[in-house]
């Protein structure tokens, strides 16, 4: 729906890594292409030839834009990654479950 140019890449945060900095499974998720069937291929952007996944997935539409809707205007927000930032499952409203993993009501 923006008009400009493509942007198809992810900015990790510090809080996307784990203890040991591996990739988060979530960022995956969240970084994945949606709409119709897709399929993605993640790289490392100072290492393209590093493949770091591989993805497939499907979308539905869940109704038709109302009629005259034209594209946007892209408002990019520039975000500076810091440990002050609060944690995603804090952003997203989650809550934790008994076997210390996260749900979002």
């Amino acid at each position: 729906m923006d008009i400009g140019p493509d942007d198809n890449t992810v900015s990790l945060r510090h809080d996307m890594r784990d203890a040991t900095g591996g990739l988060l499974l979530a960022v995956l998720g969240i970084s994945s292409p949606e709409g119709g069937y897709s399929r993605s291929r993640i790289t490392d952007a100072d290492n393209p030839s590093r493949v770091l996944a591989l993805t497939a997935g499907q979308g539905v539409a869940i109704g038709t834009p109302p009629e005259g809707l034209q594209k946007m205007p892209v408002e990019r927000v520039d975000v500076v990654d810091s440990p002050d930032m609060a944690p995603l499952h804090q952003v997203f409203g989650c809550v934790r479950r008994t076997d210390g993993n996260y749900w979002v009501p």
